[in-house]
């Protein structure tokens, strides 16, 4: 119920607004329904712009979405902050190649921007993009080498790619900028599970080798 009032009030929020500013133009809200070209389409971006904001900060993803759509079809250009928030969005709801199309746009305009890069990154190694996602990591790395979520990010790629002994490095390194930090936690578990996969498969392995040798005899 709670729930439903704070949207209600987001939305009748929105809605003030949107009347607010077209009573600014005398008859703006006939207007608006009417299609006359009064109500310019940069004030209706604006008010959907607030909308999807609402939305948003409600984790009502689905409409934010559509408010943010709406509001990029009435702009001249592509709007980055609209990008880069359905980027977000789209990781959100782990639909990532959605997610990476966004984000893809903004990295190529500022490949040096880690704000964007790093979820980038993530986004391409959560679909199995490991090289690619590996080649990010590494540049962001080497000219941030004590971002320890950066670093940490880096290694579980390493990781995917089998590449342990770099992998096994680098958590070194991280282990000297905060030993009890959640990321050293993290990818301690990673190596655990790799380990622990491992010992399985060699298990499975010989398991396998013991029952076709008393199947021959």
């Amino acid at each position: 119920m709670r729930n439903r009032i704070t949207i209600s009030a987001a939305i009748s929020l929105a809605c003030l607004l949107l009347l607010c500013s077209c009573s600014s133009t005398g008859n703006g809200f006939a207007n608006l329904f009417s299609g006359s070209p009064q109500v310019s389409s940069e004030t209706l971006a604006a008010e959907y712009y607030d909308i999807a904001n609402a939305y948003y900060d409600l984790k009502k993803y689905d409409k934010a979405i559509e408010y943010y759509e709406k509001t990029q079809d009435l702009l001249p250009e592509e709007n980055l902050t609209i990008t880069y928030n359905l980027a977000r969005i789209y990781a959100i709801q782990n639909r990532w190649s959605e997610s990476e199309e966004y984000y893809s746009r903004i990295f190529e305009l500022d490949q040096n921007n880690t704000t964007i890069g790093m979820p980038y990154a993530y986004v391409l190694a959560k679909q199995g993009k490991t090289m690619e996602a590996s080649a990010l990591y590494r540049g962001f790395y080497e000219r941030n080498p004590v971002d320890k979520k950066l670093l940490a990010n880096f290694i579980l790629v390493l990781l995917e790619l089998d590449e342990d002994e770099e992998a096994t490095e680098l958590f070194e390194e991280l282990k000297t900028l905060d030993e009890e930090s959640d990321e050293v936690r993290r990818v301690t578990d990673a190596f655990k599970k790799k380990e622990d996969e491992r010992i399985a498969a060699a298990q499975a392995a010989a398991e396998s080798e013991e029952s076709e040798e008393s199947e021959i005899d």
